[in-house]
């Protein structure tokens, strides 16, 4: 995130002093030691996991009326995810590739959805409008 967020940027705030975006900043900051320390690596980018519509109060929310929303400003961009399951097996399926993996950045998704495809999808398991 700081390459598009930088910590002088003020449209974010700058948390601990440090990071706009810590779980994301301090992947960052591992991937740059990997690279400084000229180990063999292969940087894995995982997408939206699946679960932070159960886990983490992400997923359908009841608005005013009473019908279930979910609410991410991305208009009708696609959004990447993941089951956090299925990132086990892309980074085992990676080891078994050996050296042929090395020096590559590989980004993973199981799928990627719109916004209003999640809420149909949702609206299909749960058995009530999202």
């Amino acid at each position: 995130t700081r390459r598009l967020v930088p910590l002088s940027d003020p449209r974010m705030p700058t948390l601990m002093g440090s990071y706009k975006v810590p779980h994301f900043d301090a992947k960052g900051e591992a991937d740059a030691s990997f690279r400084d320390a000229g180990v063999p690596t292969t940087f894995l980018l995982t997408s939206f996991y699946w679960e932070n519509l159960i886990h983490f109060g992400m997923g359908p929310k009841p608005g005013p009326d009473g019908v279930l929303a979910i609410t991410f400003p991305m208009g009708e961009q696609p959004l990447p995810g993941i089951a956090a399951e299925d990132i086990g097996k892309c980074a085992l399926g990676l080891f078994a590739r050996g050296e042929a993996a090395i020096g590559r950045t590989i980004g993973i998704a199981g799928e990627a959805p719109t916004c209003a495809a999640m809420a149909a999808s949702l609206s299909r398991a749960l058995g009530r409008p999202v």
